[in-house]
């Protein structure tokens, strides 16, 4: 039972991960795209702001879950606690994100 639980914590981590790297692909290209107007093209993606942001923003966003109690019995979950809390976490990791890697642009 309990290699169940590690193994759904895993998943459960590594589901995260991947959609913080997604979010901060997509954010980046819609930035580039249409904020920043400059035609498509794949050096684009060759940004050294944008590798930081792939390495550190999925890193952050997990110690905030995790400082946040996201990943502790993961089995035995409220809804409406859980979604306060995400809702939560949320706001202060996009105001963080915001002052910190944007503002600066």
């Amino acid at each position: 039972m309990q290699k169940k639980k590690q193994l759904g914590l895993f998943f459960f981590v590594l589901a995260d991960w991947f959609t913080a790297i997604l979010a901060w692909l997509l954010f980046y290209t819609f930035r580039k795209l249409y904020i920043e107007k400059i035609p498509f093209d794949i050096s684009m993606y060759k940004d050294s702001n944008l590798i930081w942001g792939l390495v550190l923003i999925p890193i952050a966003w997990l110690i905030l879950y995790f400082l946040g109690g996201t990943y502790t019995d993961i089995y035995r979950k409220g809804r409406v606690t859980e979604t306060f809390r995400t809702l939560l976490q949320s706001i202060i990791g996009a105001t963080i994100l915001f002052f910190v890697f944007l503002l600066d642009d």
